[in-house]
């Protein structure tokens, strides 16, 4: 009579579990399914823009607008390439330049095959390969925050391929960064994959409207870049672990490039807002400044991390000059570019 009392008061409780277990199960399987839907839809809403290509067993796409100098644009993390389209640098650009402005890897509609860390060099490595496969000798190298570094990693990596660099909104040395941890949680292995299908998925779609207000303040967000980067697209599985595998190496990635600033000997731009809200300007911008005696640094007052939409023209000039400096012909005046009218974005 103990052992039947025994096991009824156990099957219950196994019951109860065995159901609290197939419920979970069943909501994690709906969440990631939904998720994957939305990403499938996300891209079908908004197509890429530009071409792809191969290189080195990688899909690459990347934007082209122009003829004349080559002016090369690598984003930030946590955006695309179409993000200088929604600020206008593209058009302005295009005027007197060709420009290339390439999805990095896993952003956008790039690539970013498993096996590799994708740090800053070997970010560096691919766009070199892929400059070379259509046929670009060198260029003026633009790089907004995360993109900044890959272009000092190119600068360091191929230097015959950077005539000059111009570094918006950088993060150049290390420091201590919670944020870059919280956010590097998707990247962690089985579990990260875990995630970005489900938890991170969900709050994600919660927390991007508070990280672009931070990211853009002390302005608000520009519409400009909220169509020419849709919320959707950053939200897919793909594109959150490029962003949480870039945070969680961002601090050793500064660390790791920083020691090595002294061998980039071709004439450096260096743009910041003052009113950063993503990083310490005096401590990045203005520390790398002193450390490289040939550069030259422009900070901007009352502009935030995002200075291709808060000071469009201060950029589109600080581009131009560098341009006009690397070829040394007749000067050319910026066109004036306005974010809040950007057009959508075509192959020229």
């Amino acid at each position: 009579m103990q052992i039947s009392t025994s096991l009824k008061t156990k099957s219950p409780l196994k019951a109860k579990r065995w159901l609290a277990g197939t419920a979970g199960a069943a909501l994690f399987a709906g969440t990631a399914a939904y998720v994957a839907w939305a990403a499938r839809q996300a891209e079908t809403a908004h197509p890429p823009k530009g071409r792809f290509i191969d290189v080195n067993k990688v899909r690459v796409h990347y934007l082209e607008k122009g003829e004349g100098p080559v002016i090369l644009l690598l984003h930030g993390k946590g955006s695309m390439a179409t993000d200088f389209q929604g600020s206008g640098l593209i058009d302005g650009l295009a005027t007197h330049h060709r420009v290339i402005a390439i999805d990095r890897p896993g952003f956008g509609y790039s690539e970013r095959p498993r096996g590799k860390k994708w740090d800053a060099t070997e970010q560096a490595q691919l766009i070199a390969a892929t400059l070379g496969q259509l046929g670009i000798p060198s260029a003026i190298v633009v790089g907004h925050s995360w993109g900044a570094m890959c272009a000092i990693a190119l600068a360091l990596e191929a230097p015959h391929l950077v005539e000059r660099l111009v570094l918006m909104s950088g993060y150049y040395y290390p420091s201590t960064r919670p944020d870059a941890l919280i956010m590097g949680a998707a990247a962690v292995p089985v579990i990260g994959d875990v995630m970005r299908y489900t938890t991170s998925a969900m709050t994600a779609r919660v927390m991007l409207g508070y990280l672009h207000k931070r990211t853009f303040s002390p302005q608000p967000i520009y519409p400009g870049f909220s169509k020419a980067v849709p919320r959707d697209l950053l939200l897919r599985p793909s594109q959150m672990f490029a962003e949480a595998q870039e945070s969680l190496m961002m601090v050793k990635e500064a660390e790791r490039l920083s020691d090595s600033y002294a061998d980039l000997k071709m004439p450096i731009t260096i743009l910041a807002g003052s009113e950063d809200g993503a990083l310490k300007t005096e401590e990045q911008s203005v520390k790398l400044h002193q450390a490289l005696p040939h550069s030259k640094l422009k900070v901007v007052e009352k502009a935030g991390h995002m200075l291709h939409y808060s000071a469009p023209q201060v950029v589109l000039a600080a581009i131009e000059e560098a341009a006009h400096a690397a070829k040394k012909g007749p000067a050319v005046k910026a066109p004036v570019v306005n974010p809040q009218a950007a057009t959508p974005f075509t192959q020229s």
